[in-house]
């Protein structure tokens, strides 16, 4: 009887191991570029595009158009005044040219796509193309929904079912300790 608990609790706390192994475990996918270009710009902007776009380290047209296609600026260098040279910060405003020269005459439906995937329901108002306080972050940070623990993001679901697998452990492990001290005062073993 005594052998059978620790085999259960054993075979519990095993259990409890591999799922939080299976929690580490990265997901990969063959799909898309996820990893930044050779840009400098992704180095201080990391997120900004990422909020605006689909996630992708280029432009949403057929061709992989890099920051620069539509924004101008300097790529290759990560001196901020010298980066910022030329900079369009808002090119559906200021820089329709570029939409133009990847998209040709069907421009307007690309810039109402871009704008909708933005959550921008029309262009800001005119205003400078550059200002150092409106390259910090354009619009509201959409969270993720992923908490950081032990260094690591995880989705809610994902510690509420570590959380339930802690407790289950926990609870094999309680009564596996109340009939193992029962049967020792009995005298089964």
């Amino acid at each position: 009887m005594f052998k059978t608990r620790l085999s259960l609790i054993r075979g519990s706390i095993l259990v409890i191991v591999f799922i939080i192994g299976a929690l580490n475990v990265s997901a990969t996918y063959a799909q898309d570029e996820t990893t930044p270009p050779d840009s400098a710009c992704a180095t201080c902007h990391e997120n900004l595009y990422l909020l605006h776009d689909t996630g992708k380290w280029y432009c949403s047209c057929k061709r992989r158009a890099d920051c620069t296609v539509c924004h101008a600026g300097q790529a290759d260098t990560y001196i901020e005044e010298q980066a910022h040279l030329g900079l369009i910060a808002n090119p559906i405003q200021d820089n329709l040219a570029a939409c133009q020269s990847c998209h040709g005459e069907d421009y307007e439906e690309y810039i109402e796509r871009f704008a909708l995937i933005a959550g921008v329901s029309s262009p800001p108002p005119p205003g400078p193309t550059y200002s150092p306080a409106s390259l910090v972050m354009e619009g509201p940070v959409k969270p993720s929904g992923a908490l950081v623990f032990i260094g690591k993001s995880y989705q809610a679901w994902q510690l509420i079912g570590l959380s339930l697998l802690v407790g289950l452990l926990l609870g094999v492990f309680v009564f596996g300790c109340r009939c193992w001290k029962q049967d020792q005062a009995e005298g089964r073993l």
